[in-house]
């Protein structure tokens, strides 16, 4: 018998092929929260789906990243900012270190134990994509209050299955 826990599946053809190789069905369990979905009524995600800010250049790119998850943390938001590369983390942390306060940057690439289980007003996750999997943050109250859990992928995820990953709030 076959038995696990993931909120990244994949598409119908993942499902499929797992359920005639292996035999297994699968059950999706609804998300602890709906969140009304806005800019995007065909999206997949729970939750609200900004525009997309496509950067030239990688100095373009930094400046979006600081200026766009800065006002949100500003204003008591938590955030967290997915990155493709741990040396894009190490950046980025450097980059907002310069105009934030460093005691709420926390950055997570693997190479370290990650023992943050809450989030709160103010403070930024700079990750990898790939050092979050079974990793689970809650967010305050407060953060909630304030709006939630504002997620950047720093990236374009190369599949589907990757921006469903961070639509469904999870780290």
């Amino acid at each position: 018998a076959i038995y696990g826990l993931t909120g990244t599946l994949g598409n119908q053809a993942t499902q499929q092929f797992l359920a005639e190789v292996y035999g297994t069905d699968q059950v999706v369990i609804p998300p602890y929260q709906y969140i009304s979905v806005a800019n995007n009524e065909a999206s997949k995600y729970i939750c609200k789906e900004l525009p997309a800010i496509i950067a030239r250049t990688p100095q373009e790119w930094m400046d979006a990243i600081c200026r766009t998850n800065l006002s949100k943390a500003r204003n008591k938001r938590a955030v967290l900012i997915i990155c493709k590369y741990i040396d894009q983390v190490k950046k980025v942390y450097q980059a907002l270190a310069e105009q934030y306060d460093a005691k709420k940057l926390i950055t997570y690439t693997g190479q370290e134990k990650f023992t943050k289980t809450n989030i709160g007003p103010g403070e930024i996750i700079i990750a990898t994509n790939i050092s979050g999997r079974g990793t689970d943050i809650s967010t305050l109250l407060e953060v909630e209050a304030n709006g939630g859990l504002h997620v950047s992928i720093g990236f374009l995820a190369e599949d589907e299955r990757v921006e469903l990953k961070y639509g469904d709030r999870t780290l």
